[in-house]
């Protein structure tokens, strides 16, 4: 009985670079594929990638559409905790100015009535 290669890929996410039509998982090919733009030639590595998952491109479509999701989610997010954070300062400021001119007005008023 020939036992075929009980190691499989299955339970790593794959993934489908656009510029070089590859597939491949982990961080390394997220990194120069997704995250960066590749050259658009794929390398040993993904070539022998893509080959061996090409069946399972639709699965590694979707998961870079999520994988970008994700990105764009989490890139949103950081802009929004920033925004918040400076609109939190610029209301302490406001609050801070607000403060000493009423309080300068109050003691104009009393000053000019005694």
């Amino acid at each position: 009985m020939i036992q075929e290669n009980t190691k499989s890929h299955q339970g790593e996410k794959l993934y489908f670079c656009s510029v070089c039509n590859g597939l491949g998982s982990g961080n390394r090919f997220v990194e120069h594929h997704l995250h960066h733009q590749c050259s658009g030639k794929q390398k040993r590595r993904v070539r022998e990638s893509t080959k061996r998952n090409g069946h399972r491109l639709q699965e590694a479509i979707i998961n870079t559409k999520q994988w970008k999701s994700e990105k764009i989610i989490f890139e949103a997010n950081r802009i929004l905790r920033a925004f918040k954070s400076e609109a939190v300062k610029d209301i302490d400021n406001m609050q801070e100015i607000n403060r000493s001119i009423v309080e300068e007005m109050l003691k104009s008023f009393y000053t000019q009535l005694f």
